[in-house]
């Protein structure tokens, strides 16, 4: 995410498996301790995502500029190998939701 301050701050997004049961909210707060205890204060990882499934090319690579274009609400510019381009408005949404 674009940042004034510091350029830029870390945002991760999470796919949880299907069968999993419990709180999301869980899972993200203890994300943030893990990094904050393995990497330190200065990794400020706070935002934490729950998405249904990441953007990925056909050979199985994930997106990240386009994660990052969509995030900093920069126009996408979805390349042709793409598996499925409606994954972007699907994050969008759960983007908003939070």
């Amino acid at each position: 995410i674009n940042d004034p301050l510091k350029g830029q701050l870390p945002m991760g997004m999470i796919v949880l498996k299907d069968d999993f049961v419990g709180s999301t909210k869980e899972v993200e707060q203890a994300l943030v301790a893990a990094v904050r205890n393995q990497i330190g204060a200065i990794a400020c990882l706070k935002n934490i995502v729950s998405v249904d499934r990441l953007p990925k090319t056909r050979s199985g690579k994930i997106l990240r500029k386009n994660l990052r274009q969509l995030v900093d609400g920069e126009e996408l510019q979805i390349p042709s190998t793409i598996d499925d381009a409606s994954i972007f408005e699907e994050i969008n949404q759960q983007l908003t939701q939070q």
